[in-house]
């Protein structure tokens, strides 16, 4: 009895002892202590949780990045697709007004008269013995040589013709052999309506600006104003847009010309 007393001390004084012994597996491994481990196992097994707690949060976070990122792209691209739109409906407008431009000559074969004070090439052919006697200096300004004459009705026949590509290496040709001749004003104008119908506006406005800047009396000038100023505004120099339109539309209001009404009507739409 007594020796069974002492062993029974012996396992209770041992156990403390034994809490911090550690299992050694078969080839060297060692596992955690078998006494006194559950708190520390639960520390070991929260810690995964809250890695993954964590990498979940910022997986969230990265999305909704993504998610802005895709609604600022879209809205660029609606803009985009909106300015392409507009742009081809005023390449279908200036067609269409070209166009009609070319059908006001039904089917006249004589030749145009010249771009002086009246500046009326493009218009429908006239009856020369129901015209009035042009003032002098008219007069003087329609003195074109024949040769001049010919190389501008050879190129507006390729407008007639719809021959645009054509038509207008005729121009450039042309102006590059009569700079100062008395159809040049007509012919920048043209070489102007025909390149913003390739889509290249930057030609088209120097051309617009060379009849402006050298041919004040054309009467194509309101209407060459008014599409340098759409290309401007383009372009985004809204100031000098706006400052072209309204001129357009004070300076010329009381003229034959379309333009102060096209411009009246772009800067409501556009201003």
């Amino acid at each position: 009895m007594r020796r069974f007393a002492l062993l029974t001390a012996a396992v209770f004084l041992a156990a403390p002892a034994l809490s911090q012994v550690e299992v050694v597996e078969p080839g060297g491994a060692t596992t955690a202590p078998v006494f006194g481990a559950p708190a520390q196992t639960r520390r070991t097994q929260s810690q995964p949780s809250q890695a993954a707690a964590s990498g979940s949060g910022e997986l969230f976070y990265q999305l909704q990045l993504l998610q802005d990122e895709v609604m600022k792209l879209r809205g660029i691209v609606e803009e985009q697709g909106e300015q392409l739109r507009q742009l081809k409906q005023q390449r279908l407008d200036d067609y269409i007004s070209l166009d009609k431009r070319i059908g006001a000559l039904g089917g006249g074969s004589a030749p145009l008269p010249a771009d002086g004070a009246a500046g009326n090439a493009g218009a429908a052919p006239v009856d020369a013995s129901a015209a009035p006697t042009p003032p002098p200096a008219a007069a003087a300004r329609s003195a074109a040589s024949p040769q001049e004459e010919q190389a501008y009705q050879a190129a507006y026949e390729l407008v007639r013709a719809r021959k645009f590509p054509d038509a207008t290496a005729a121009f450039k040709s042309f102006v590059g052999q009569y700079p100062s001749g008395d159809y040049a004003g007509n012919a920048h104008y043209w070489l102007g309506e025909l390149y913003l119908l390739d889509g290249d506006s930057a030609s088209a406005k120097k051309h617009f600006e060379t009849l402006l800047g050298q041919f004040g009396d054309n009467r194509r000038v309101p209407d060459a104003m008014f599409k340098v100023g759409r290309i401007y505004h383009q372009e985004g120099d809204v100031a000098k847009a706006k400052d072209i339109l309204d001129r357009v539309v004070n300076e010329y209001a009381g003229s034959d010309s379309t333009a102060p009404r096209l411009a009246r009507e772009y800067l409501q739409q556009n201003f």
